[in-house]
């Protein structure tokens, strides 16, 4: 179900600079109902959350971040502390820092 040690350090290089936040976001996961997640972090090109029990490697998501439209994003990571997504378009750096501002943890 994971990817091996070696491919899981790849998948989790960081492209973008990430920001850590303190937010309340939400999250659906293929055709499931709307859930509220913590995200952890934040950069133009994907995000952390916390666990969730469905959404495997390769899942479909959608993340709500207050005051903007839904983003579709796709799991290429997870383990029992939580799940990586990168988005299917990359967010505008603009946009980034003002959630960054706004929502730093």
């Amino acid at each position: 179900m994971f990817p091996p040690e070696g491919e899981r350090e790849a998948l989790n290089a960081r492209r973008d600079e990430r920001f850590a936040l303190e937010l309340i976001a939400e999250i659906k996961v293929g055709f499931g109902a709307w859930q509220k997640a913590r995200l952890g972090d934040l950069s133009e090109t994907g995000f952390r959350i916390g666990w969730l029990p469905q959404g495997g490697q390769g899942s479909e998501v959608r993340l709500k971040i207050p005051g903007m439209e839904p983003l579709l994003a796709y799991v290429r990571w997870r383990d029992t502390t939580g799940m990586g997504c990168e988005f299917a378009r990359p967010i505008s750096v603009y946009v980034l820092d003002h959630i960054a501002r706004h929502c730093a943890g």
